[in-house]
């Protein structure tokens, strides 16, 4: 949505009930109603602590049906070097972007979406979000059920296969990067600096011998893996696909899955996201017991909506292939964990506990170029 950078607030503190009134009347959301009161509550923080999420509780001035009782604003963080970062890497101006030209033509339930500012130029961004409440999120730290599996599958498949080697991923060439973008040249500097940390917080059983000597020959081939990952088959993916950025409705919810945080959208190989998934979010015994199960059920979805020329056998290579390359995530999360939260160094370690397990099992460093 256009706007004026002055009319866009720059924290949830500057949002009033006259701008809401204005903004959701704008969008058709309220009809004639006016927002007379509205309650601010932050519930957490942006990936990687990027941005400022809030809880708005709105009151009307009369009944309003279909007007949004909750809502939840995004907004990059007023702490200027946590800014920065995020505008370098252009997270905002992504997920903005994402709401505006690509969730609406999506068959994935991802929140609505009642207001969206991209101001590149003023640095001014906004996202007004659906609370989703019927449905409960999930716990990456707990670990995925398998009838949580089941649901996510065949949901992702369906939607990477909408995208798969599409024309329509050119047209989202200006925001949405590859791999091989100068924006992730940051990777390889970042995981040197950071493995070594990464090493210590592991549990004293850590297979650290073997984990290093294949950390090192992924890391002096980190440019070659980038440039592999654009000859793959390409979709958009999430590439922070876990089970934090997912939601589950019991019976009867109108929402049995529904995936949040659309910051890191890549056009790149869609089994980062199943290699990421299936290796992190699940305990290794689930994985060890369902993994083929769970790919078999992907590739057949990917088939029966469309996808031609790609054999389960080269699903299975890009799968392992996703698995070594994700690998990053809890490597460089090391060298900004949070270690104030209680939950952060038990969900790191599980995260490269189970990571760890899947590229050992599958020798999936046997897919890195060269």
């Amino acid at each position: 949505m256009a706007a004026s950078a002055s009319t866009i607030p720059y924290s949830a503190a500057e949002i009033t009930p006259e701008w809401l009134t204005a903004v959701l009347r704008e969008g058709g959301h309220i009809g004639g109603a006016t927002v007379t009161a509205v309650d601010k509550q932050i519930v957490g923080e942006g990936v990687g602590f990027l941005g400022e999420l809030a809880r708005l509780t709105l009151t009307y001035d009369r009944p309003a049906p279909g007007a949004p009782a909750t809502l939840i604003s995004k907004i990059p963080t007023a702490f200027q070097q946590a800014r920065d970062v995020g505008n370098a890497f252009r997270f905002y101006e992504r997920e903005g972007r994402f709401y505006d030209e690509v969730a609406p033509h999506v068959d994935l339930r991802v929140p609505k979406c009642y207001y969206n500012a991209v101001d590149v130029a003023a640095d001014r961004y906004l996202l007004l979000l659906e609370e989703i409440r019927d449905a409960e999120v999930g716990d990456q730290l707990l670990g995925c059920t398998i009838e949580q599996a089941r649901t996510v599958i065949p949901a992702i498949a369906k939607f990477h296969a909408a995208w798969w080697q599409s024309p329509d991923l050119a047209r989202l060439a200006t925001w949405m990067p590859t791999m091989c973008d100068p924006l992730y040249d940051y990777i390889e500097p970042l995981w040197r600096q950071s493995f070594d940390t990464f090493l210590a917080l592991q549990s004293e059983d850590y297979p650290r011998e073997a984990m290093t000597t294949i950390a090192n020959r992924a890391v002096d081939l980190m440019n070659p893996t980038r440039a592999k990952l654009d000859t793959l088959p390409m979709s958009i993916a999430h590439t922070d696909f876990r089970l934090d950025n997912m939601f589950f409705g019991g019976l009867g919810s109108a929402t049995p899955f529904a995936v949040i945080d659309w910051q890191l959208t890549v056009r790149s190989s869609p089994l980062l996201d199943i290699g990421y998934f299936l290796s992190q979010s699940l305990d290794t015994e689930l994985r060890r017991a369902h993994e083929m199960e769970l790919l078999r059920d992907y590739h057949r979805v990917l088939v029966e909506n469309g996808v031609r020329d790609y054999s389960f056998d080269q699903c299975f290579d890009d799968y392992r292939f996703g698995v070594q390359v994700m690998l990053v995530i809890p490597v460089t999360a090391a060298a900004s964990l949070d270690t104030s939260s209680p939950r952060a160094i038990p969900l790191m370690r599980a995260m490269a506990e189970r990571a760890t397990a899947a590229i050992l099992d599958l020798k999936t460093y046997e897919t890195l170029p060269g």
